[in-house]
């Protein structure tokens, strides 16, 4: 398994953040009806009016904010597979872990890049017997549980270890077994998780369970699965549509000719209606007077761009 740098690491960290998950998602609903109330004020504007338009109002503003929440939603579950599998653990316990490094004050840079060394130090030990944290695995202990079966992921080795890192009592002997099966730069960092021990460990996790901060891994999988299904499907339109408008160029190019062609036109009139209109008052000429002549300079600087020439696409 490759490993991620510090800035991917520290990025991802924030990004899954399992404690924050809730309020990621309550941004997006109040996101999502900003959208909505803004077309709730143009219909209102169009003159909607009565309960049923009321309700036709409501109804479309909450398909708004449910449709930016769904795709949040979705978005966040592929995130968080991804990055789970980057890491070499289960989704739920990126999120547990997640939780318990948001409660200790530790840095989720450092916890997802000590994991991954673990991960990959577990996956060497496995296939060889040895590794960086050989020595540090027979010492605690986890060599026959490895061996056994009993410890068959990285989650479980990581809680293994913590559990018999939490047991030292020499804290610069802990530091340095840590180092071997975290990685020197994070091993010693992860000291505060050690510091819990497996039942400060279990303890958290219980509570971010309780607390609905943890998707399960059937869950994430199923939202990742429907956001690249809904991923491609956006490609296929986007390409479809795309298609459309090159086969409608001929005709979209007439319809530019045409509107160039007029374009002297639109400006005379536009002139000479400022003109005409400019003797309103002054109330009339401190307000509507000046935009109107604005239109004028405008639409004079898009005749001109549009008859410039250019050199044709490559």
């Amino acid at each position: 398994m490759s490993t991620l740098g510090h800035k991917s690491s520290r990025e991802f960290g924030k990004e899954f953040n399992g404690y924050k998950l809730g309020q990621k998602m309550g941004h997006s609903v109040k996101n999502g009806f900003k959208a909505g109330s803004k077309g709730l004020k143009s219909i209102l504007k169009a003159g909607v009016a009565g309960p049923a338009g009321v309700a036709a109002v409501a109804g479309a503003a909450a398909g708004v904010g449910f449709a930016v929440l769904a795709k949040k939603a979705l978005q966040s579950a592929d995130d968080l597979q991804h990055f789970s599998q980057q890491v070499g653990v289960s989704a739920e316990t990126l999120q547990e872990y997640t939780f318990i490094a948001n409660r200790l004050g530790l840095s989720q840079s450092d916890m997802t890049n000590g994991f991954i060394y673990a991960t990959k130090n577990l996956g060497q030990f496995r296939n060889t017997g040895a590794g960086p944290a050989a020595e540090a695995i027979k010492q605690l202990g986890l060599e026959s549980e490895i061996t056994n079966g009993k410890i068959n992921d990285s989650g479980q080795f990581i809680d293994a270890a913590i559990r018999e890192l939490s047991k030292m009592d020499n804290a610069a002997e802990r530091a340095a077994l840590a180092g071997k099966i975290f990685g020197e730069r994070y091993g010693p960092k992860l000291n505060e998780l050690m510091n819990q021990g497996a039942g400060g460990i279990a303890q958290m996790k219980a509570e971010a369970r309780g607390l609905g901060l943890v998707l399960s891994n059937d869950l994430v999988k199923s939202g990742s699965d429907a956001n690249d299904e809904l991923e491609k499907m956006g490609e296929i339109i986007k390409v479809g549509l795309t298609g459309a408008i090159l086969r409608l160029a001929p005709q979209i190019q007439g319809m530019a000719e045409g509107f160039i062609d007029q374009l002297p036109q639109i400006i005379t009139w536009f002139e000479k209606s400022a003109t005409a209109l400019g003797g309103f008052g002054d109330a009339w000429n401190a307000s509507v007077f000046p935009y109107m002549y604005s239109l004028c300079v405008w639409f004079r600087g898009l005749y001109w761009w549009l008859q410039k020439p250019r050199k044709p696409p490559i």
